[in-house]
């Protein structure tokens, strides 16, 4: 008996381990899905800056208040 009790409780600590491995590896995934989804709003968000910056540069104001 002791021996079937000491085996299952080596099976569970496998499957613990394996599904602590599996939860480690899709919260990985995440952060790298979060990290390339940051990357391409920054990228999108400078690519708007720079156009607002452009059509800054090339208004020509009609009259400067002072």
């Amino acid at each position: 008996v002791q021996l079937h009790e000491r085996q299952d409780t080596v099976d569970l600590e496998i499957r613990a381990q394996r599904l602590e491995q599996k939860l480690r590896n899709k919260t990985g995934d995440l952060d790298d899905e979060e990290r390339t989804t940051k990357a391409r709003r920054k990228r999108e968000h400078t690519a708007q800056i720079e156009a607002l910056a452009a059509e800054l540069e090339n208004h020509q104001p009609r009259c400067v208040r002072r």
